[in-house]
C-alpha cells in the first residue's frame, strides 16, 4: 500500500520552488510546448498562405491544443507531488498528485494520437497511388486507434468509482474497487510497443519513397537527417518502458511517474517538429531568397522585374477558370511536395536575360529523363530588313521579335 509521511505538515500544498527532477520536468515541458506551438503556427501559416491547408494540418492543430492542455497538467502535477518521494509528501499532496497524474494520462492520449495520425495522413498523400504503402498507413491508423481506446478505457475503468484512483480509503473500506495494477502495466506495455512500431514505420515509409526519387545525393542526405529526428521518438519511448512497470510498485511511484511524463512530452514535441520541418524550411528559404513571403504564381511573377528575364504564363490574375461543366478550377503553382495534380507553365526568356545556372545541390547534371521528355524552351524569330538600296540592304541590321 502506498504511503505518505504523516510527519510532513498537513497544511502543505504546492511544492514551490520546485527542485531536482520536478524542476527539470517543468523546464523541458515548457520548452517543448513553446517550440511545438511555434512550429504548428508556422505550418498553419505556410499551408494556409499556399491554399493547401488539409485534414492533416487541421488534425495537427487539434493535437497542438491538446498538447498545451497536457503540458499545463504536467506542470501542475510536478508542483503538487509528482517527481517527489513519498517521504516528503503529506496525504493531501499524495492524493492530489495521483489525481492530476490520472487526468494528465487521459489528456495526453489525445495529442499523442492526433499528432501521429496527422503524420500518417500526410504520408498517405505522399505515397500517392502506391497501394501497398497506403494499406500499411491505414493499418498504422488502426493501431493508433486501438492503442488510444485501450489506454483511455483502461484508465477510466481501472477503479470503480473513479475517485478510488486516488482515494485509497474507498478501497480499504470496500466502498471502491480497483483492478490489479498488473493489468494497467500490461496496457502500458501494449501502448508503448504499438507506439514504437508506429514511429519506426513513420520513418521507414518516407525513406522508401524518397530513395526512389531523382534527387541529388546531398539533398537526400538532408531529408534523411530530418527523418532521423523523427526516429528519436522511438528511442524516447524505449527509455520510458522500464518506468511504466513502476505502476505495479506503488511505493514512490509518484517520483518515477515524473520520468514517464518527461519522456512522453519529448516524444510529442519531437513528432510535431519532425512533421513541421517542411513548412519551416519552406518559410526559411522564401524569406532568405525573397525577403518576404509570397504564395502562388501570381505573387511570384509580380516580384519578377524586367531584369530577371523570366515571364510565366499560367496562374494568372484570374483566380479561377471555368471548365466545361462550369466548375471553378484554381490555377496556382504547386508548392507543397505532397500536393497531387498537374501544373502547366509556359516560360519565355527576354532579351539580355540574366539566368543563373543551377549547381550541385540544386539539380543533377546527369540526364534522368528519357529522350525528348522534360522541360524545353522554344524561340521563334522574325527578321525584317529595310532594303531601300542594295547597299543599305547589305548593311541593314536584323531586328528580332518574339
Amino acid at each position: 500500500m502506498p504511503t505518505w509521511n504523516p510527519e510532513v505538515d498537513p497544511d502543505n500544498r504546492v511544492i514551490f520552488p520546485p527542485q531536482g527532477l520536478p524542476l527539470a520536468v517543468i523546464v523541458n515541458v515548457a520548452i517543448f510546448v513553446v517550440i511545438s506551438t511555434a512550429a504548428i503556427a508556422v505550418r498553419v501559416f505556410v499551408r494556409a498562405k499556399d491554399k493547401v491547408f488539409g485534414w492533416d494540418d487541421g488534425i495537427m492543430v487539434l493535437g497542438g491544443v491538446g498538447f498545451i492542455g497536457a503540458s499545463i497538467l504536467a506542470i501542475w502535477a510536478e508542483l503538487v507531488g509528482i517527481g517527489t518521494f513519498d517521504i516528503y509528501l503529506n496525504q493531501w499532496q499524495w492524493e492530489q498528485a495521483k489525481k492530476v497524474d490520472v487526468a494528465w494520462l487521459l489528456v495526453y492520449c489525445v495529442p499523442m494520437t492526433l499528432v501521429k495520425a496527422s503524420i500518417c495522413l500526410t504520408l498517405r498523400r505522399v505515397v500517392g497511388t502506391k497501394r501497398n504503402l497506403r494499406v500499411t498507413i491505414t493499418v498504422l491508423l488502426g493501431v493508433l486507434s486501438v492503442s488510444f481506446f485501450a489506454a483511455v478505457f483502461g484508465t477510466v475503468f481501472q477503479c470503480r468509482p473513479f475517485e478510488a484512483h486516488w482515494n485509497l480509503e474507498l478501497v480499504e473500506t470496500g466502498e471502491g474497487k480497483c483492478a490489479a495494477e498488473a493489468v494497467f502495466v500490461v496496457l502500458g506495455f501494449i501502448a508503448s510497443f504499438a507506439t514504437i512500431g508506429v514511429d519506426a514505420a513513420l520513418v521507414v515509409i518516407p525513406a522508401m519513397v524518397l530513395w526512389k526519387t531523382n534527387m541529388h545525393r546531398s539533398a537526400k542526405l538532408q531529408v534523411f537527417g530530418m527523418l532521423s529526428v523523427g526516429s528519436t521518438a522511438s528511442i524516447i519511448t524505449i527509455i520510458r518502458i522500464p518506468y511504466v512497470k513502476r505502476y505495479n510498485q506503488p511505493n514512490d511511484s509518484h517520483y518515477y511517474m515524473a520520468i514517464v511524463v518527461l519522456c512522453s512530452h519529448i516524444e510529442i514535441g519531437v513528432g510535431v517538429l519532425a512533421s513541421s520541418f517542411p513548412s519551416i524550411r519552406r518559410l526559411y528559404l522564401t524569406l532568405r531568397n525573397e525577403g518576404s513571403y509570397a504564395s502562388g504564381a501570381n505573387e511570384a511573377s509580380a516580384k519578377s522585374g524586367p531584369d530577371d528575364g523570366l515571364v510565366t504564363f499560367g496562374g494568372s490574375n484570374k483566380p479561377k477558370s471555368r471548365s466545361r461543366k462550369g466548375a471553378g478550377v484554381s490555377h496556382e503553382r504547386f508548392r507543397n511536395p505532397t500536393d497531387l495534380g498537374i501544373s502547366l507553365t509556359t516560360v519565355q526568356g527576354r532579351q539580355n536575360s540574366n539566368w543563373t545556372r543551377l549547381q550541385d545541390g540544386d539539380s543533377d547534371k546527369e540526364t534522368i529523363l528519357p529522350k525528348d521528355q522534360g522541360i524545353r524552351a522554344e524561340y521563334t524569330f522574325s527578321v525584317e530588313v529595310d532594303a531601300t538600296t542594295d547597299t543599305d540592304a547589305s548593311s541593314s541590321r536584323p531586328r528580332a521579335a518574339t
